[in-house]
């Protein structure tokens, strides 16, 4: 890669969903070709990571913990034959993400996601996919997350086991935040939660799916 023009980098990775992740080796050498591409730091603009076994993402993680300052989409999706959920650390792209328009999580818990939102206000598509009870974020939090997002257009939110959770329902903030972008909002977990969310926000044009 160092003796090429500087293109930029798409980094792509799949395993098919059909195979347990135990039920074949990892590519060592493929992995390296991951981490020597996230490397390039200023060129990597797209991360699609589908089924990765949680080996290879703990891998992988170790080396994302600076910002990749070009990185505009980022999607993750665990193998689904897991008993316990990883975690990206508070530490994860540095916490800053300034290009970022497009963010999914599928099956991990990600304790520090306000942080990075805070810093990733372009977002245009954020998906959080089958919440492990390790990644649970409250009404609140989640509300004051995608409050900092004006140019949202997509919000995905569904929990893996909502009814494992006990929510704490409080009552509503006065003001309630804007998104004047949004388009479209797909929820599923528990009415108490998708009540409590929704009278939270303001989304004049969306439409919802529950």
């Amino acid at each position: 890669m160092d003796i090429w023009p500087p293109f930029p980098i798409i980094i792509f990775y799949y395993r098919h969903p059909g195979i347990p992740s135990l039920a074949a080796p990892v590519d060592e050498q493929g992995v390296q070709n991951l981490i020597a591409a996230l490397e390039h730091r200023d060129r990597t603009f797209e991360i699609f990571f589908a089924y990765m076994e949680v080996s290879v993402f703990e891998n992988l993680v170790t080396v994302m913990q600076e910002p990749l300052p070009a990185l505009t989409k980022f999607y993750v999706k665990i193998s689904d034959d897991l008993h316990v959920a990883p975690a990206l650390p508070e530490t994860f792209l540095g916490g800053y993400a300034p290009r970022l328009e497009s963010l999914s999580l599928g099956g991990i818990a990600f304790p520090s996601l306000p942080r990075l939102i805070s810093s990733a206000t372009h977002i245009t598509d954020l998906g959080l996919f089958h919440i492990p009870d390790s990644g649970y974020i409250s009404p609140e939090d989640m509300a004051t997350c995608v409050a900092m997002l004006p140019n949202l257009e997509r919000l995905s939110i569904l929990f893996q086991s909502p009814l494992s959770r006990p929510l704490r329902i409080s009552r509503p903030p006065l003001t309630r935040a804007v998104l004047p972008a949004l388009v479209y909002f797909s929820f599923g977990g528990v009415s108490e939660y998708f009540e409590d969310i929704v009278s939270r926000i303001d989304t004049p044009y969306s439409a919802c799916s529950s």
